[in-house]
């Protein structure tokens, strides 16, 4: 088996959280195998003036520009 993710870890990446538009650093890539699917989700980084918050994103729900988000919703 071959799994291949869209970003990579310090990839910047483009998603929706709590109603805002955000850009954030991937920190890490969770990719869960099961028996008739493939998870892949994206810890990002969104913690202001130097404090650490972790989030995740899901790999379908993460975008390369803010334009590509935008007009997905």
């Amino acid at each position: 088996m071959k799994i291949e993710t869209k970003y990579s870890v310090n990839d910047m990446i483009w998603f929706y959280l709590n109603g805002k538009v955000v850009e954030a650093p991937i920190y890490k890539v969770d990719i869960g195998v099961y028996e008739s699917y493939t998870t892949i989700q994206y810890m990002v980084n969104v913690g202001i003036s130097g404090n650490i918050k972790f989030e995740s994103v899901k790999e379908e729900l993460s975008f390369d520009t803010k334009q590509e988000l935008i007009k997905s919703l």
